[in-house]
């Protein structure tokens, strides 16, 4: 063996030797860009070894290479250069920007431009930052990863959509999600999109870029743009992964004595007789949570092919997402297939379509509700722990003291699950005219099917055989077709004046139709549905449409890639206006200079690109205030009797108002952004002022009108914030690369004119309104009482008397917090070497507080219900110093259970969002014709928050994305933490 061993190293010693016994030469030269501009640093090596060197600061550089060998010159930011020696001493090489930077495109409305010469305030996310880690949904890449956009999760519910906010609300009435465009196709959700399939998303966030989609770019507008072929041999794709989820924490609540001991003390506080006479032996120490909470599973397949020829390109997918929720029986599953295919059919002419069909099931369980409500999170922490989970007659026992059902009945005894088909696509022609001009014309459709099921057993729950059962069914169906003609002008002069034109007109329809059935009294749960129900209660149908006309035109002149100006106006024509008012027009300019390329700084060698601009520009906005709102409409089922027999009647329900207009957001944006050392550093600023004007608001009208309220334009606000990005490259080595992105945001809201009013929302329970909208304040403030703690010697709660006369009432409520925070920031970590990669996100929110309305069930004692461990601390007798007040039956005094600055607290939280870690097996196995990559991961999300808030995690709101109702926590879905193991492979 060593004699083995001794001969292998002499032979290859040999080898070696022989290829370097070759004639050296010994080669010196600079390396430049194309600026003329000397680049240190650059990589220098002989092809097909490990030997080579570096150019200095000033670009030289000397290297020994054979006379027939090739230099790879290689440098972040530029593209890699092969150069013969050829038995040249001296060699001067230059070297070009790669695409990846200042030249690489950036999509925005309509078409493309040039990184360079872009005026607008964008924020990009590529497919590199999805393949790579587990994402659910598209959001979820968005979240930490682009400044001035607001990515929250209001639940670890599964299939909760994420709330999007692109520079915080814009709108009183209306709609604050952004405009979606999936391949072109204008849509009003994205839940039926398979993440795997995206390749790049742009979203555009001031008015000078939006404006090209007039009303309904006034809240952003998020371009995403699907994956397609290349002309290469067919590439099969497999990506798959699997794992768990558990709720982050549970929350402390008593066991069952110190329930007895509670319940008691606080009846017999009130003059009552206590419940439970032996608190020392209870039959039953119920944990529900831990009845209620499990560990869920998390699982993604897909299978992708691409691939085409010079004529024609094509990609082809089909995925399943599923997801089983860590509260039974909550679940979620998304199949998916897409199609995506372009062909040239003539030198001129090239047509394609891009096509998804998704089926999304969802099986819900109530939550963000009170226990009699069925909210099955409050019943957790609120149902006595000295009851079962079962009786012995497999029924499931109540709330013995409030006959309120027990959280395992409320997920058994309720079948609740709802399906969405959905059809998302577009086929389109582009020919190439004389004069560089070309015509693309686009016919797209959204189709969409959707129903929900909603079932109480009769037997199993209090509520069920109350009812006997009940059972609702409701379907839905829209259809949306769009079609856009657009001609573009594309033309350079002179090498120096670049002109890129754009001109169209824009169809949009859509109709739909809905259905609700009800009824209750089953003889049993063999059959679910309405049919199953002697007694109908409910059957009812509508049906909507409404159509939008628009014209639009753009311009970008830029002059010797120093100077652009972008004009463009889009008008607008909406069937939801009356003829008075039905038109918009939007507006919009910008300009650019990118000042690094004047004589005075053409010579910084270590600066690349240094840009300045501006943008202003209008937007408007129609969505969410319903379709022929300006219209005097009927509302039917007011029926009369006539000789004994019902007849139909009808009433008129709301004022018309044919002056009902558009709403208009303006925004003005101040921006620069700096690339430095050769593209290593690159950062980006923006500045902006947000106003809506003409906001439409239902407005209060006189009880003597015989109406509530009626829509018209008197509501105004304004959004102010800062947005800061910064990208590094901060090693940059053959075998390891490490990259940091940093994005900061801060967004301040008011509203500035609401006539006078004031608008009240965020019920909780009994309480009424925890929040406030109005002038001179921010949207969704918290409403309510100032606590100024306990009373030693009562055990009250004092409450500030704001108006001093003497006592409390409604007149003493004011604001007591804010749910937007100061500013939120993200910083993403990527790190790759060797095979192995690494990414970890963090990111989070500062400065927004959290009306923790979970805490008034659980630390009111006012009822006979479970509490909070934090109970254990309260008033007791006369002298105790504390901050929670005493027990008492029924709240007798309204001393506990007020909104108050009690239940408010601090939403600011760190989390680590994402980490993902994976090894490129390529290299350690045998890879072949037919197996190309292979790459095994690990990834983990919300593995842990930094935080004082109380609740289950700070990140909450119950009512999902809607402005008057932010920051509420009332027995929310609790998140998750996720924990994957992945595989990417292709063929």
């Amino acid at each position: 063996m060593k004699k083995l061993c001794t001969i292998l190293i002499l032979l290859c010693t040999f080898g070696c030797s022989a290829v370097f016994a070759q004639t050296t030469t010994q080669v010196n030269g600079v390396v430049k860009d194309e600026k003329d501009l000397p680049i240190p640093g650059v990589s220098i090596l002989i092809s097909g070894t490990k030997i080579g060197t570096t150019s200095n600061t000033d670009g030289t550089f000397t290297i020994s290479a054979p006379a027939n060998a090739t230099l790879l010159f290689s440098f972040l930011g530029y593209k890699t250069k092969e150069v013969p020696v050829a038995g040249k001493t001296t060699l001067n090489v230059t070297l070009s920007e790669s695409a990846s930077n200042l030249n690489d495109v950036v999509v925005i409305g309509y078409g493309s431009v040039k990184r360079k010469n872009l005026n607008f305030a964008t924020s990009e996310v590529t497919s590199k930052s999805i393949e790579d880690r587990p994402v659910t949904n598209f959001q979820q890449a968005l979240q930490g990863r682009a400044a001035g956009v607001q990515v929250s999760q209001p639940s670890g519910k599964p299939g909760t959509g994420l709330t999007l906010r692109v520079r915080g609300y814009g709108s009183l009435n209306g709609s604050n999600d952004p405009l979606y465009v999936i391949d072109g196709v204008q849509t009003l959700s994205n839940d039926g999109i398979n993440p795997n399939d995206i390749e790049n998303i742009t979203i555009l966030k001031d008015a000078s870029a939006t404006a090209i989609y007039g009303a309904n770019g006034a809240n952003g507008v998020v371009l995403i743009t699907t994956k397609s072929g290349t002309a290469n041999k067919p590439q099969i794709s497999v990506d798959a992964y699997y794992g768990s989820q558990n709720i982050s924490k549970k929350l402390d609540v008593l066991n069952a004595k110190d329930f007895a001991v509670l319940i008691n003390e606080e009846r017999t506080n009130v003059g009552q007789q206590p419940f439970i006479t032996d608190v020392n032996n209870l039959p039953f120490n119920t944990n529900w949570q831990n009845e209620i909470y499990r560990s869920g599973v998390q699982q993604n397949y897909q299978l992708s092919a691409s691939g085409g020829s010079d004529k024609y390109k094509y990609y082809l997918s089909a995925g399943w997402n599923g997801e089983n929720g860590t509260l039974a029986p909550a679940g979620f599953g998304r199949y998916s297939i897409r199609f995506n295919q372009s062909a040239n059919l003539l030198p001129k002419l090239k047509v394609g379509s891009n096509f998804t069909i998704s089926r999304i099931n969802s099986v819900d369980v109530p939550d963000n509700a009170r226990v009699n409500n069925g909210g099955v999170v409050l019943s957790a922490l609120t149902t006595p722990p000295n009851i079962p989970v079962r009786n012995a007659d497999g029924t499931y026992p109540p709330n013995p003291y409030q006959a309120l059902e027990n959280p395992v009945a409320i997920t058994q005894g309720i079948d609740s699950k709802s399906f969405t088909n959905k059809v998302l696509g577009n086929v389109f022609a582009e020919y190439e005219l004389p004069l560089n001009l070309k015509l693309r014309s686009t016919f797209g459709v959204e189709a969409n099917d959707g129903r929900d099921d909603y079932f109480v057993d009769p037997f199993l729950t209090g509520q069920g055989r109350a009812q006997k059962g009940f059972a609702s069914a409701k379907s839905n169906n829209e259809l949306i077709w769009q079609n856009e003609n657009i001609l573009s002008y594309n033309q350079t002069f002179n090498k120096v004046h670049s002109i890129d034109a754009i001109a169209g007109v824009t169809f949009r329809e859509s109709n739909y139709t809905g259905t609700s059935l009800s009824g209750k009294n089953f003889a049993n749960s063999a059959i679910k549905t309405v049919n199953g129900a002697s007694e109908k209660l409910d059957a009812s149908s509508n049906n909507s449409s409404w159509a939008y006309l628009s014209y639009l035109a753009r311009v970008i002149y830029t002059y010797n890639d120093k100077y652009t100006v972008t004009g463009s106006i889009r008008a607008d024509g909406s069937s939801r206006f009356g003829a008075n008012q039905r038109y918009g027009y939007f507006p919009a300019a910008s300009i650019g200079w990118r000042i690094s390329q004047e004589s005075f700084l053409k010579d910084v060698s270590w600066l690349n690109q240094l840009k300045l601009r501006y943008g202003y520009g209008s937007n408007g906005n129609s969505a969410g205030i319903g379709d022929f709102s300006y219209l005097a409409r009927y509302g039917v089922g007011y029926n009369y009797p006539i000789d004994n027999k019902t007849q139909p009647g009808t009433i008129t329900t709301s004022i018309a108002n044919e002056d009902l207009k558009w709403e208009v957001n303006t925004q003005s944006n101040l921006g620069f952004d700096l690339s430095i050392f050769n593209n290593r550093v690159n950062f980006t600023a923006d500045a902006y002022i947000r106003k809506t004007t003409d906001a439409l608001v239902n407005r209060p009208l006189p009880s003597q009108t015989g109406y509530g309220s009626i829509t018209q334009n008197v509501g105004s606000l304004q959004n102010r914030g800062i947005e800061l990005a910064l990208n590094t490259v901060n090693l940059a080595r053959k075998n390891f690369n490490w990259e940091t992105d940093v994005v900061f945001s801060l967004n301040r809201n008011k509203v500035t004119n609401i006539l006078g009013q004031s608008i009240l929302s965020g019920g909780v329970g009994d309480n009424g309104s925890a929040t406030i909208t109005e002038a001179g304040k921010p949207v969704s403030s918290f409403y309510g009482y100032i606590s100024d703690g306990v009373d030693a010697q009562t055990g009250n709660i004092n409450y500030r008397d704001l108006n001093g006369d003497g006592k409390i009432t409604d007149a003493d409520r004011t604001i007591i917090g804010n749910p937007n925070p100061k500013f939120q920031a993200g910083i993403n970590n990527r790190l790759s070497g060797y095979g192995f990669d690494l990414s970890f996100l963090f990111d989070g929110v500062y400065g927004n507080q959290v009306y923790n309305a979970t805490r008034i069930e659980t630390e009111g004692m006012s009822g006979p219900k479970n509490a909070s461990t934090a109970v254990l601390n309260r008033w007791e007798k006369p002298g105790d110093i504390t901050d929670i007040p005493r027990a008492a039956f029924g709240d007798p005094d309204k001393n506990s259970t007020r909104n108050s600055t009690r239940f408010i607290e601090s939403g600011s939280f760190i989390k680590l969002r994402d980490v993902t870690f994976g090894y490129d097996l390529t290299k350690a196995i045998k890879t072949n014709n037919i197996l190309k990559s292979a790459r095994i991961y690990v990834s983990g999300r919300n593995l842990f928050t930094i935080t004082n808030y109380k609740g289950y995690d700070p990140e909450v709101s119950k009512n999902g994305g809607d402005p008057f109702q932010q920051g509420i926590d009332y027995g929310t879905y609790p998140q998750v933490r996720t924990l994957v193991f992945g595989i990417n492979a292709k063929f």
